[in-house]
């Protein structure tokens, strides 16, 4: 469905707990060979990625302008592993894959001596092709973040929970200076008149929990996310958290902390129902399609049922916007993408009617 009149205001009623037209779609990141399977042709420019946005229905392009993804980081955590997802004619050969034992950073040598990335340094010549080549009414949404995430992998996680015991100014330090860098970012980010919203990434749980104590994330990462909220609302945009696995312990820290849409909600440990009914007024909420069965291994069928329950049950009132409960993998078949999009066309019209 070509999105022949994107309308951010569309995805800023929904996290404003509003009903627009229609509930919005959304998506954190969709891999490469699912774009160009649904174009029909390769991605080359930024134009093909706008076009990508626009033609699945999309109010915005997705940027990602990360100091986690800059050569020092990488280069520091990845290791390069085979890719096993073939569905699509262009994948890739490679994915990269972190070492939980990686230990770039061990010790306070280590902290001075480390090439520590660093906002002025980044590129933004793509802000200005994408204000030139947006068709009016979409805006960007900024990815942005991995500061408690580059802190753990730079250390290795078993070092880095030791250090939290044996050494907390070690792991607060390099915690702070991933933190501050990425405080100064985002005030450029927010700075580009393309910008709509923006998304701190950083998980802080796995399925089965939280990867931290909720007292020790309070110490080291909810004043960071904190202060991006803060930055944020200054320059009246909406910020997303992203965190997989079962947040559920801290939903009241995130809402505290001035989020404005948490995803994605992840159906295998989360309850979206009960979400919805404690914080629904609080928090707009995106995401939870599954990605485990559903939009992987399921039918279109499955996945078009799924997405009506959602909408059904999510979407009224607003403070809904659909997506995966994580991205659109290089694992998922095209077929089932296109009927989540479908799906959400087909019953997302406000107000919401399905029996």
């Amino acid at each position: 469905m070509a999105n022949a009149s994107p309308n951010f205001e569309r995805f800023l009623s929904a996290v404003h707990h509003e009903e627009a037209d229609r509930m919005p779609i959304a998506e954190l990141w969709v891999d490469q060979e699912v774009k160009e399977a649904f174009l029909g042709h390769p991605l080359r420019t930024i134009q093909d990625d706008i076009e990508f946005w626009q033609k699945a229905g999309y109010d915005f392009i997705l940027i990602d302008t990360d100091l986690y993804a800059s050569p020092q980081i990488q280069q520091a955590i990845l290791n390069p592993h085979e890719n096993t997802a073939t569905l699509y004619a262009s994948h890739r050969q490679e994915r990269g894959w972190v070492a939980t034992e990686a230990k770039a950073i061990q010790s306070w040598e280590d902290v001075e001596r480390f090439p520590w990335p660093q906002a002025s340094q980044v590129d933004f010549h793509i802000y200005a092709d994408v204000e030139r080549l947006m068709p009016k009414g979409m805006k960007a949404v900024v990815t942005f973040g991995h500061i408690f995430t580059a802190a753990w992998q730079l250390m290795g996680f078993e070092h880095f929970c030791v250090s939290l015991l044996e050494d907390p100014p070690l792991v607060q330090t390099i915690i702070n200076k991933l933190g501050e860098q990425s405080m100064r970012l985002l005030e450029r980010i927010l700075q580009q008149e393309c910008v709509g919203a923006v998304c701190l990434q950083d998980d802080i749980a796995y399925s089965s929990g939280l990867m931290i104590s909720p007292s020790l994330l309070r110490k080291i990462f909810f004043p960071w996310l904190r202060e991006a909220a803060e930055i944020a609302h200054a320059y009246h945009r909406p910020i997303i958290l992203h965190s997989d696995g079962d947040v559920s312990k801290t939903l009241p820290d995130i809402v505290q902390a001035g989020v404005d849409v948490l995803h994605p909600i992840e159906p295998k440990c989360m309850d979206i129902l009960a979400v919805k009914k404690a914080y629904g007024d609080r928090l707009a909420l995106m995401g939870n399609v599954d990605l485990g069965y559903t939009l992987t291994r399921g039918t279109p069928a499955e996945v078009r049922e799924e997405v009506k329950f959602l909408i059904k049950h999510i979407a009224p009132g607003g403070g809904y916007l659909l997506s995966s409960a994580n991205s659109i993998t290089n694992y998922v078949p095209l077929e089932n993408y296109q009927a989540m999009l479908n799906a959400a066309f087909e019953f997302g019209r406000y107000p919401i009617r399905i029996d």
